[in-house]
């Protein structure tokens, strides 16, 4: 058996360090060294931005949706170098949110969200956790109810890291109470600038932020 990477993953491997050697600069270096969580901040989010209009962050995402097609081996050594550099890639959107609504997502919200993601326009925080709940989603309180054609959310997540960064939240909210505990969970698209979102800073050890967010009437 051969272990050997294949040469055209060391090959993108190049491409990757390349990018990182020309995109680095002093401020994103100063934003790391200063704790921010995942190395998050303006120029961090400009890096990842830069990384998604050049198509590495997306290397893994099948050709029909604007990526590269190019399987695990080449999103592993983006990871990798992105690791071993101490520069931050944008994990959540590219192999969480991306992949979901690939999967799951109606044609028109694959034609809406897909290509700004692509563009570095759109990027998530994901709204899971909840002080009462933790991460058993089976036991999560928001609540979404319906109103003519829209939800209306209320409730309250824990530990919604970047929010205060992403431009939107990939959130779960119980959309049928009279399920079972373990369905009636739906998962909903929302811009964090929307009136009833409030992101509140919460500070942890090694002076990193995660964040509590509301949804009142959302």
């Amino acid at each position: 058996m051969d272990f050997e990477m294949p040469a055209e993953v060391l090959d993108f491997r190049a491409q990757v360090q390349d990018f990182i050697a020309t995109h680095r600069t002093p401020e994103l270096d100063a934003e790391i060294a200063e704790h921010h969580i995942h190395g998050y901040g303006p120029a961090a989010q400009a890096f990842m931005q830069a990384m998604a209009r050049e198509g590495l962050a997306a290397v893994a995402w099948p050709e029909e949706y604007g990526g590269q097609g190019k399987g695990a081996l080449y999103l592993w050594a983006l990871a990798e170098e992105c690791s071993r550099e101490g520069v931050p890639f944008d994990t959540l959107t590219f192999i969480s949110v991306g992949p979901m609504i690939m999967r799951n997502g109606t044609e028109e919200q694959k034609q809406d969200i897909l290509p700004k993601v692509l563009r570095g326009e759109m990027n998530f925080a994901i709204g899971y956790t909840e002080p009462n709940a933790g991460t058993d989603l089976a036991s999560l309180q928001t609540r979404a109810t319906r109103d003519g054609d829209e939800w209306v959310i209320n409730g309250q997540k824990i530990y919604t890291s970047s929010a205060h960064l992403a431009t939107h939240v990939w959130l779960a909210a119980r959309s049928d109470p009279d399920a079972p505990k373990h369905r009636g969970i739906s998962t909903y698209v929302l811009p964090l600038n929307t009136p009833g979102i409030t992101v509140r800073p919460l500070w942890v050890m090694g002076e990193g932020r995660t964040n509590e967010t509301f949804y009142e009437d959302v």
